[in-house]
């Protein structure tokens, strides 16, 4: 008989989680969105802005209150968001307190393709990537790559862009005729020949040891290039 009434509680017990978990449910669906969070990285680079995210997610924002919990498709929202040509990844979660939430994670920007009929970024992946009116990238300016070819190239924009003192120093990547790649800097008159895509590392290793033992010594003005084309020598060229 005991085993009988044990067995009969725990089911009723059972029975009233299930219920609850589904009353809850149902009411968190028809729960009227609260507010809309959006969060976008890097916060200083500003890409995309805010509205334009807000109005993928929520066409009419005056109508926010009247939505329901259940009539959002998160994964579209979240797709949508990611097809956006300035986006790299991005998520789109809801949060218990009925809060659309959202983080956009832009695409970087490593150089700005030059042509004779437009220009446009070049992004750390080696695609094409518009320009943006909200905000400008400072990324060197790429003349002479082919379009349909710059992940071949990417290599180059990301070394020069991941490196503090390149970054500042280099305005100017360009891609000769015989596949060779020439650097302009900040400096007047003062190029750099790159040579090949190749040995990336210790060609921009001896730029950076060349270029700081001419600047400890005051005599960078005395130099018109710096050639790093023949392994491990290079040869500086005085005006």
């Amino acid at each position: 008989m005991r085993k009988g009434f044990a067995y009969i509680r725990i089911m009723i017990i059972i029975f009233i989680s299930i219920f609850l978990y589904g009353f809850s449910n149902s009411t968190y669906e028809h729960k009227k969105l609260k507010d809309l969070k959006v969060s976008i990285y890097p916060v200083d680079k500003p890409f995309i802005n805010h509205e334009a995210v807000n109005n993928l997610l929520i066409q009419n924002p005056d109508a926010l209150s009247n939505l329901s919990i259940d009539t959002l498709d998160l994964m579209k929202l979240e797709q949508d968001l990611k097809e956006h040509q300035m986006v790299e990844d991005a998520s789109v979660f809801m949060t218990v307190d009925g809060i659309l939430s959202a983080k956009v994670y832009q695409r970087k920007p490593v150089a700005r393709l030059i042509t004779d009929t437009a220009f446009m970024y070049i992004d750390q992946h080696g695609k094409i990537m518009p320009t943006s009116d909200h905000f400008s990238a400072r990324v060197p300016l790429a003349y002479g790559f082919p379009a349909k070819d710059l992940v071949r190239y990417r290599s180059v924009f990301n070394a020069i862009h991941d490196d503090e003192l390149h970054r500042k120093l280099i305005t100017q990547v360009s891609l000769k005729n015989d596949s060779s790649i020439v650097l302009e800097t900040r400096l007047d008159n003062f190029v750099v020949h790159l040579g090949k895509p190749k040995d990336l590392t210790r060609k921009l290793a001896n730029l950076k040891a060349i270029y700081q033992y001419l600047k400890e010594k005051e005599q960078l003005k005395r130099y018109r290039s710096v050639d790093l084309r023949f392994g491990k020598q290079v040869i500086a060229s005085k005006n």
